[in-house]
């Protein structure tokens, strides 16, 4: 790896690999939506809010912490996170290891004994508090971050976003590793007197024994399988981010951690139980618009019936849910236990019977239809064939939209009575 071009790289401005998938932004089909995590997460201000989020190529500067601070996954970079864990699962000896960027300066040693030294070829802001999970559930008990150098940096503005990231990590982390076994190191002016070995994350060593043996560490590669993000399969337009699906690949690898709550919420890392009160009318507009299908409805047309169901470790906090409800009956109830991440299972969070409407046979909620047998909508377009109305839940952001003098944007079926009305 040549350090040098890669500064270069940067210095240049020329592509620095991150790349912004606007269709996935909660902006995108949550008008309401006031998510502002990759925004106040960028380092240099190459994120800002402009009917949506848009990313000035010219002036990002590639550290990658917009990649897994996002919660529904709008960006995507080179992700190093696995040749990090590939070459961790090689030197882990007595589970202590030390991160270093590429722009490091040669250092043959530490201020604390490891087993070996991992040098990331770009900045350490790239790697979430899932790689520090993922690095735990290979049995690494001391990861020392080294941040010494950061000032004399070209992406030194990314030094506060890795402070933050390692703080997420440690709090996520907390049943299994104490704040000191996952260190900052900021000083190396008094360096321990072992001197360390240094190996890229991108080519870790052949142990001799394995060469002899092709069967020996088999348990360390079970468990990088089992870390793969890229061995998971999601079809479909709903998935998980790679940011919580490494997240809870990795806490399913240690040991069970018991009735201890998640950490409350911080700045794109939030783990959310969703609670609903009386009053859902199986729309299902909260479903249709969760990114990564934490929201289900299901329907059994044979028996009539509807479920709501919610899955707490799928959700990431994005609120779409909580926006869309048009009856508004969807509330945070605070955060999980470690348990629903590390065990997922739904949680019923309305059920009922369903009839469908006489006329465009729309499911409702039983008692939802009039005497004719119409539910609301099709009721009022048969009293006023050409009228129209806004809802009240929809009516506040088209205010603030007229004020401010821009087009309002589609909230992708967030609420079927403001599409239907204003046909």
């Amino acid at each position: 790896m040549d350090v040098l071009s890669t500064l270069e790289r940067f210095a240049d401005g020329a592509p620095t690999g991150v790349r912004l998938y606007a269709e996935r932004c909660v902006h995108d089909f949550d008008a309401f939506a006031t998510c502002r995590a990759c925004v106040d997460e960028c380092p240099v201000g190459a994120l800002q809010p402009d009917d949506g989020i848009a990313l000035d190529a010219a002036a990002c500067i590639g550290c990658g912490a917009c990649v897994h601070t996002c919660p529904v996954g709008a960006f995507e970079a080179r992700d190093e996170t696995q040749d990090v864990l590939r070459c961790a699962a090689r030197v882990r000896d007595q589970g202590a290891i030390a991160l270093l960027c590429a722009a490091h300066p040669p250092i043959d040693r530490g201020v604390r004994p490891v087993d070996a030294a991992i040098v990331v070829e770009g900045c350490l802001a790239a790697l979430g508090p899932s790689a520090y999970a993922a690095l735990a559930a290979l049995g690494i008990t001391q990861i020392d971050v080294y941040l010494d150098a950061c000032e004399t940096c070209p992406l030194a503005p990314a030094c506060a976003s890795i402070e933050r990231t390692l703080d997420k990590a440690r709090a996520a982390l907390r049943p299994w590793l104490a704040a000191n076994q996952l260190a900052t190191i900021t000083d190396v002016s008094e360096p321990a007197s072992k001197p360390w070995a240094i190996y890229l994350a991108g080519e870790p060593p052949v142990e001799r024994r394995r060469l002899l043996n092709p069967f020996s560490g088999s348990d360390a590669n079970e468990i990088l399988d089992a870390l793969s993000v890229s061995a998971v399969e999601q079809s479909g337009p709903k998935r998980l981010p790679a940011e919580r699906l490494r997240l809870l690949l990795a806490l399913d690898q240690l040991p069970p951690a018991g009735q201890m709550l998640c950490p409350a919420p911080l700045g794109g890392q939030t783990f959310l139980r969703i609670g609903a009160d009386d009053g859902c009318t199986a729309c299902g507009a909260c479903a249709k618009a969760c990114p990564t299908g934490a929201i289900a409805l299901e329907n059994d047309d044979e028996t009539q019936t509807f479920h709501l169901i919610h899955l707490p470790a799928a959700c990431t906090g994005c609120d779409a849910c909580l926006h869309l409800c048009d009856p508004d009956v969807l509330y945070s109830r605070g955060v999980p236990f470690f348990s629903a991440l590390q065990s997922p299972e739904d949680e019923t969070l309305a059920s009922g019977h369903f009839v469908r409407c006489k006329r465009c046979k729309t499911r409702v909620v039983e008692g939802a239809l009039n005497e004719q047998g119409l539910c609301e909508i099709c009721a009022f377009r048969r009293a006023n064939p050409f009228g129209s109305r806004i809802p009240e839940r929809v009516r506040p952001l088209i205010e603030r939209q007229m004020a401010t003098k821009r087009p309002l944007q589609p909230a992708a079926d967030a609420d079927s009575e403001a599409t239907a009305d204003t046909d």
